[in-house]
């Protein structure tokens, strides 16, 4: 009987995750469909049904899996399913855990300064930690940096 409670909960939270998910996409004005049938699907995906569909236009979107942990994952299957979409054209395969879903550093991701001399200037504040020995706080920096910049480029 535990079982099942662990299982209601686990859904829970996967189906709080894809509305999260969804409504994201959705204030951005695209049109998002939740578990969308094979018809709705731009392509024939065998036996594969993902959690959505967003479309950013007639011929190109996002077929996305909602996953609560990143742990015991299918990474082949999944790995299969977005070579197979990313042959499609300008459909792209993303899969989404609950721990890809927090809002790390979420206003210097929109944040548009970041520019060449932004970069460059963080640059020098890194190298600046460096140089007075302070390697902890140097090394947090530069993966707080690479960080934000790998989801800004992951975004766009």
């Amino acid at each position: 009987m535990g079982t099942n409670i662990l299982n209601i909960d686990n859904q829970s939270i996967d189906k709080k995750l894809e509305d999260r998910v969804a409504g994201n996409y959705q204030l951005q004005g695209y049109e998002v469909i939740h578990s969308p049938n094979k018809h709705q699907l731009p392509f024939e995906l065998d036996n594969y049904s993902p959690d959505l569909l967003v479309k950013i236009s007639a011929s190109r979107g996002l077929i996305i899996q909602i996953e609560d942990v990143a742990t015991d994952l299918a990474i082949e299957y999944y790995s299969k399913i977005a070579k197979f979409v990313s042959e499609q054209g300008s459909w792209r395969f993303l899969l989404i855990t609950g721990e890809d879903a927090t809002p790390i550093a979420e206003e210097d991701i929109a944040d548009d300064r970041l520019t060449r001399p932004e970069i460059l200037k963080r640059k020098e504040r890194i190298a600046k930690l460096m140089s007075i020995g302070d390697r902890e706080a140097a090394f947090i920096a530069v993966w707080i940096f690479a960080e934000i910049l790998m989801r800004r480029h992951a975004r766009q």
